[in-house]
């Protein structure tokens, strides 16, 4: 039996093991996916069991850059955003893929909008598959950072400026508290941190919301609890506003890393309807 895992921390409420055993068990593929908990300060010697006991893994929060080092390889779209949520073996080489960036974009591509002016909260993995998305398809004038950690955002600013500046995309950052002033202008809003995640659905990364203007689009990338804090205030502000959660995009990159492992394509819709179902009861 083949195994595969996600590693991260913490791992209590991921939804990823049912994607992928749902998934085995459908396509009758003799395999198991599991989830490995890594405390940070353990995380070298971590690696190596990876190697030995599995035959791919997802890397989650907050592994997606610390990883690479650690790799043998990495596919283009992995090296021109700098982090990897997906490892395969191959010939007994491990190669690191990024497959956020196709999750990311598949529920906003078919809005068909025009997004000029883009807020994105957070510096971490999954921002970077955020910013490399967003100026790959949509080429927006502004990708406006609000963050905290501000040397990481400088640094990932700095790997992608060569890019945006082909795009005529301006990058700014600020910290995350002084975003509300230009929340009226922002097109597209999107949380790339864990910020109101279960149990933690009190939590939001914009506390005050309430110039938030119609029309614009709430895209927050954490999909337990189903509609997050974040995505209810902005309902509660805007009648017009279209929320996305991160369920979709969960599903689009394990779909991309489940054909990479096993060569098979994952029944996307019927998961996704199989998570909701999941996500509706534990509500």
């Amino acid at each position: 039996m083949r195994k595969y895992c996600l590693i991260g921390w913490p791992l209590k409420h991921s939804l990823s093991p049912d994607i992928h055993n749902t998934t085995f068990k459908k396509l009758e593929i003799n395999a198991l996916y599991e989830k490995f908990e890594i405390n940070p300060d353990n995380f070298d010697q971590n690696v190596k069991t990876l190697k030995n006991d599995y035959s791919g893994f997802n890397v989650t929060i907050p592994f997606k850059t610390k990883i690479i080092p650690f790799l043998d390889e990495l596919d283009q779209k992995a090296k021109n955003v700098g982090a990897v949520n997906t490892v395969c073996k191959r010939d007994g080489r491990w190669i690191g893929y990024n497959t956020d960036i196709d999750g990311f974009i598949a529920p906003l591509l078919p809005l068909n909008r025009v997004f000029k002016e883009c807020l994105l909260i957070g510096s971490g993995g999954a921002a970077r598959a955020v910013i490399y998305s967003l100026l790959h398809y949509l080429s927006p004038q502004l990708i406006l950072m609000g963050v905290i950690e501000f040397d990481q955002a400088e640094k990932l600013k700095n790997d992608f400026i060569e890019i945006a500046r082909g795009k005529q995309t301006q990058i700014d950052i600020y910290p995350v508290k002084e975003v509300t002033e230009f929340i009226n202008r922002m097109d597209l809003i999107i949380n790339a941190t864990p910020l109101g995640t279960s149990p933690n659905i009190d939590q939001t990364p914009l506390p005050d919301i309430a110039k938030i203007s119609e029309n614009t689009v709430i895209y927050d990338l954490v999909y337990n609890p189903i509609k997050t804090r974040l995505q209810n205030d902005a309902a509660q502000y805007c009648k017009s506003c279209i929320t996305i959660n991160g369920l979709e995009m969960l599903v689009g990159q394990a779909a991309a890393a489940f054909s990479l492992w096993t060569g098979h394509e994952m029944p996307k819709k019927e998961i996704l309807i199989h998570l909701q179902n999941i996500l509706e009861k534990n509500t």
